[in-house]
């Protein structure tokens, strides 16, 4: 008696050989791309990737979004609706806070979704096709408004603590599995409150500790906030806005008082208007009906942060939630030209039918020529100089970390006076010494500890 044991159909065979596109690949921190026109079966493992630009970890662009005057006070609402992030617990090991996600494949929603899908787009649109999935990839983003104390007082000013982004939802579950976002991206929608720093050091790879981040920092960036602006950068990188290292300058733009003026939309179009024109952050913008326009301040720095995620979707991101989206000011409409995406709004009262829309804001920038910004030399000062060595603590990979900038805390506020008069981006290059990082002992949260009496 013969057996006929199961058989393997070629389908089967196709299906075994390609078991590994199942697979999570990690390459470098980043959820590995795929080599193109490979139908998403071989892992992009050899040669630089095309993002984030081998050569260009950090990029700033002066004027990338161009920002209609009557619709960035309804931004501004609707960013602080969505605002959510709050300060870290001290039990805790990072801050918490909800961020949203927007798959490049839908259609956004709101003004926000489409700011966020906006900005995908215009970092991925040169990439090669076949190197990421569409439906695993997609916009996280989330915005953050910081009070700033109206007498420039350094000390009250909201700052941000220096940290990773990462997919933390995913860090719980594995620890130390530390998986970046190709680009982190903030764009200004403010032009008040202290600097973005972004360092060139990155994250720790699994056959790391933190311990590989101790010692002197040599190189970072240092960007101001101004309307319209946005940077780019390795997603792998610790940045922050630390105010008690780079504070914000105070008066960073030439406040004029309280103006009234004949609004005209292409006049006041924020790319167009002149420097004694040009609207600073804490301005709101009050149209009345004889279409007159009025500033008023209200000193908060607002940014918009989109993360860039190919080939995986961070676990705690979710869409933004439809009864939230009902609630946000910001008239949305979507057209795209062969040149440029425009965000557009609702038509005013009494406009000719023709001319049914009015521009929210605009992409202007062309991502692959960003702005040329100078080198800045900071270095260690003599015991002399410094009274006391500037610090700050946190929690990364779990432990605690300690940055310390040991050069003249004057010369360090002159650079962020440099930047915070026009609202530009420098790279700075620190000597021996002169900006350390000491990793510390390894830390738990109360999840942890528990863990741990369940274990034993």
């Amino acid at each position: 008696m013969s057996f006929d044991g199961p058989t393997t159909t070629s389908k089967e065979k196709d299906n075994e050989n390609n078991n590994h596109e199942k697979d999570f690949v990690i390459r470098e921190g980043f959820p590995a791309l795929y080599v193109p026109e490979s139908n998403f079966s071989q892992p992009w493992l050899d040669d630089d990737e095309p993002i984030p630009p081998p050569l260009l970890p950090f990029a700033s662009f002066q004027n990338a979004v161009d920002i209609t005057p009557q619709h960035l006070s309804t931004l501004w609402k609707d960013c602080e609706l969505v605002f959510t992030a709050r300060t870290k617990e001290t039990h805790e090991a990072y801050s918490s806070g909800a961020t949203f996600f927007i798959p490049c494949v839908m259609k956004p929603r709101c003004a926000l979704e489409g700011l966020a899908k906006l900005i995908f787009d215009q970092h991925t649109q040169h990439l090669p096709l076949g190197i990421f999935k569409p439906e695993c990839s997609g916009a996280e983003w989330w915005a953050l408004i910081l009070e700033q104390d109206e007498n420039d007082d350094e000390q009250d000013n909201d700052d941000v603590g220096m940290h990773f982004d990462a997919d933390y939802g995913l860090e719980e579950q594995v620890k130390n599995l530390m998986i970046h976002p190709r680009l982190s991206t903030v764009t200004y929608l403010t032009d008040v409150g202290v600097p973005t720093l972004v360092l060139d050091e990155k994250s720790p790879t699994n056959n790391n500790t933190a311990s590989s981040l101790n010692g002197n920092v040599e190189r970072s960036w240092l960007s101001s906030p101004s309307i319209g602006k946005h940077i780019s950068f390795d997603g792998r990188l610790l940045h922050g806005a630390p105010g008690a290292f780079f504070p914000a300058a105070s008066n960073p733009r030439k406040q004029q008082q309280q103006q009234t003026q004949p609004f005209d939309a292409e006049i006041h179009s924020t790319s167009k208007m002149n420097k004694k024109s040009k609207m600073t952050e804490d301005k709101q913008i009050i149209i009345s009906e004889d279409n007159s326009v009025t500033f008023t301040t209200s000193n908060k720095r607002i940014t918009f942060l989109v993360n860039i995620w190919l080939n995986h979707c961070p676990l705690d991101a979710e869409l933004l939630d439809q009864d939230v989206c009902d609630q946000l000011q910001t008239p949305w409409n979507s057209t795209t030209t062969e040149d440029v995406v425009s965000l557009l709004g609702d038509k005013r009262k009494k406009q000719d039918q023709d001319d049914n829309n009015t521009v929210v804001f605009q992409w202007i920038a062309t991502t692959t020529v960003p702005d040329d910004i100078p080198t800045v030399t900071l270095e260690a000062a003599t015991n002399n100089k410094v009274k006391k060595m500037i610090c700050e603590e946190t929690t990364l990979c779990h432990h605690n970390v300690t940055f310390a900038l040991l050069c003249s805390s004057a010369a360090s506020k002159e650079v962020a006076t440099k930047v915070g008069v026009d609202g530009s981006s420098v790279q700075i290059q620190f000597q021996k010494d002169a900006f350390q990082i000491i990793v510390g002992d390894e830390c738990y949260s109360e999840d942890d500890e528990e863990d741990d009496e369940t274990r034993s």
